[in-house]
């Protein structure tokens, strides 16, 4: 489940989330997930339980606003990976 959050000095590069508010990230609980992801606005408190060297820590997350620059970013990126195309056209040298 890919997660979306912007929050600064919690989670490094390499921590793992593996809970938010106590439901574990476990396939039998991806329809709850489904729920969450529907609730993650800006304004929103989570408790996210992150793993890190073998240690888990409870982290509590105020979602923001993504940053526009972050916003283009990844729309730029969407538009190139799937509204383009490239075709290359034969040559006929002779």
């Amino acid at each position: 489940m890919a997660v979306a959050a912007w929050f600064s000095g919690a989670a490094v590069a390499g921590d793992v989330l593996v809970a938010i508010d106590g439901t574990r990230m476990t396939p039998e609980n991806h329809p709850k997930f489904a729920a969450y992801e529907q609730d993650m606005k800006p304004g929103k408190s989570f408790t996210f339980t992150l793993a890190r060297q073998g240690k888990e820590r409870d982290v509590k997350i105020t979602l923001a606003d993504m940053p526009a620059e972050v916003a283009a970013r990844i729309l730029g990126q969407h538009l190139m990976d799937q509204h383009t195309t490239v075709e290359v056209a034969a040559s006929n040298s002779d």
